[in-house]
């Protein structure tokens, strides 16, 4: 631990600290810093590396590091009385405490346990969410020429002794005769026998989805299930709604794809999930429902019902501040004839790719009707609402701006063709007011240059433009050397004030996260364009699953879908702990 003393604080309220991960925009500075005020300098991020800030009263206080657990720790590895086979294999359970600085400041007394102390009490779940795994132990190693030690110590860490003096150098160790204090805290009252243990229990098993929901949240969205309105007449009733949604909602987490995949993993679910699931019970065994009932009962639940509250429960989760994209998607497999096939807008998170609600629309063309009453179900006051060109219309604008107090960033395109023609004659290249980005993958070099301009808005006939925008996008395959240039024009309610051109070119880039993150995962991984469901609300029911699954992982944090279900098939006890 390196301490800097300059400027003294008098005092600080302790409950006021804050400690957290950094986000990538504080990465440079938090290096900076670090290369400054520490004596061994920053160090090289190699392996699972997590960076946390200490803030106070939102000054930075302190940085951490923490970072793989060291290969070779003799009284570490004697503490915890592990076989040496266990040693590698579960050595990512270890996590070693690289650099920890208090910043000039704020050497002040029990600042530095403090911080030590808020950070290790989230660092697990954190782990979880960037490494995919908890951790049960931390470690670190402390130069007795320059510190004691006293704020671990203070934390509750355990001296274990001295390392002998060498440190690693590619495939050799060489030695610097310079010994250093060993302190670990375990993250677990059973840490060592955990970490011993013939059989590593799955919860700290490398790879296993993790499930991140609390207990509170688990239950709502079970009672948020329970409230879904039961369709079918009460005589001969054999199961009761609640399983039978319980079971479509979790076999959807586990990527079953239709009915007969529901019921295929619903007859394979050990006795416990089935006694977990409610499934009803009789004569000493468990009934799973038929394919039949679930796709009776499925048939027939009123989609919109079911929307609303799913997306409710969604809503609630988590504070959505990203613009939101809305777009349509058509199911393909629905209607062998192409004016039948269910069409449905969706609105969704730019960030995250998290759907937030979705209305059918009786046509493509219709789109334009079905925009308002999907936003009336969502708050989007103070944030950004993307559309392409066919969603560009005055009333819509109207909407958003007047009515909703928000905003929008609106594609241009022919079938505004005033409009279209009104922007084009800006000259846009005489606008100070640009910015490019420049990217290189996939085998192309891509160019996205924007500029926006303030002038002659009150000649474009469309409410409350504040900026045009042109955007030119130049894409060279790197192999044939072949450029294709694009042109795009566009409309946005945000001043220059709100919105900077790099901005509006990040929303209109973004606004296809709907397509990459949603549309592309159902078509692909649910391979939704040939599912066969037709019948009644079956195509609506299903794709309001597909989605709220979809929605969920990405809440966990998952960004490979198919691998979690993959992960959830395999283990179906982990999407029941996301129900209930």
């Amino acid at each position: 631990m390196q301490s800097q003393t300059q400027k003294k604080v008098p005092s600080i309220d302790f409950d006021q600290i804050i400690v957290r991960p950094i986000v990538t925009a504080e990465e440079q500075r938090f290096k900076n810093l670090m290369a400054k005020f520490h004596y061994l300098g920053c160090p090289a991020m190699i392996g699972e590396t997590t960076l946390y800030i200490a803030t106070y009263q939102d000054n930075w206080i302190a940085l951490l590091i923490f970072s793989s657990a060291a290969l070779k720790a003799k009284a570490r590895d004697r503490w915890i009385g592990w076989q040496a086979c266990f040693q590698w294999q579960r050595l990512y359970l270890i996590a070693n405490n690289t650099r920890f600085l208090i910043l000039p400041g704020y050497s002040i007394k029990n600042v530095a346990s403090n911080v030590l102390g808020k950070c290790l009490k989230r660092i697990s779940k954190d782990w979880i969410v960037f490494h995919n795994h908890p951790l049960l132990l931390v470690e670190t190693f402390v130069d007795p020429t320059r510190f004691k030690g006293t704020c671990y110590l203070a934390s509750g860490w355990i001296e274990l002794g001295y390392t002998k003096g060498f440190r690693k150098n590619n495939l050799k160790y060489i030695q610097h005769n310079q010994p250093k204090k060993i302190l670990v805290r375990p993250l677990h009252y059973r840490t060592r026998e955990i970490l011993r243990h013939p059989r590593l229990c799955e919860t700290y098993q490398k790879g296993v989805l993790q499930i991140m929901f609390n207990d509170k949240q688990a239950k709502s969205l079970f009672n948020c299930i329970d409230q879904i309105t039961d369709p079918r007449s009460f005589q001969g009733l054999r199961h009761h709604k609640l399983p039978l949604v319980a079971i479509c909602v979790c076999a959807t987490l586990c990527g079953a794809k239709g009915f007969a995949s529901i019921s295929d993993w619903a007859s394979n679910l050990s006795q416990a999930m089935k006694r977990r699931l409610k499934i009803k019970y009789k004569n000493g065994n468990y009934i799973v429902p038929s394919k039949a009932t679930i796709r009776r009962f499925l048939i027939a639940i009123n989609p919109d019902e079911l929307n609303n509250i799913l997306s409710m429960w969604i809503q609630k989760l988590k504070d959505f501040d990203s613009p939101i994209a809305i777009d349509g998607k058509t199911m393909r497999g629905t209607s062998k004839k192409k004016r039948e096939q269910t069409h449905v807008l969706g609105a969704v998170d730019h960030d995250s790719g998290i759907q937030l609600s979705q209305k059918k629309v009786d046509g493509k063309t219709n789109e334009i009707k079905v925009v308002i009453p999907l936003l009336d179900e969502l708050e989007i006051k103070g944030k950004v609402i993307t559309a392409d060109a066919l969603l560009t219309q005055v009333k819509i604008a109207k909407y958003i701006v007047k009515e909703r107090k928000a905003d929008y960033t609106f594609t241009v395109k022919d079938n505004q063709k005033t409009l279209k023609s009104d922007i084009a004659a800006i000259d846009f290249e005489k606008q100070l007011a640009g910015h490019q980005t420049v990217e290189k993958g996939h085998g192309r070099l891509e160019i996205r240059s924007i500029w926006c301009s303030t002038a002659q808005n009150d000649l474009i006939e469309f409410p409350h433009v504040a900026q045009s925008f042109f955007i030119k996008r130049e894409v060279t395959n790197i192999k044939t050397e072949k450029t294709t240039i694009d042109t795009v024009y566009g409309v946005t309610s945000q001043s220059p004030e709100k919105a900077s051109p790099e901005k509006v070119l990040k929303q209109n880039r973004n606004h296809w996260s709907i397509e990459n993150k949603m549309h592309w995962v159902l078509d692909v991984t649910f391979d939704e364009d040939r599912s066969q469901i037709r019948h009644l609300n079956g195509p609506m029911v299903m794709t309001c699953l597909r989605r709220f699954a979809i929605s969920l992982l990405r809440i966990h944090g998952k960004k490979n879908i198919a691998e979690a279900f993959r992960k959830l098939w395999a283990k179906p006890h982990l999407a029941a702990n996301m129900v209930m």
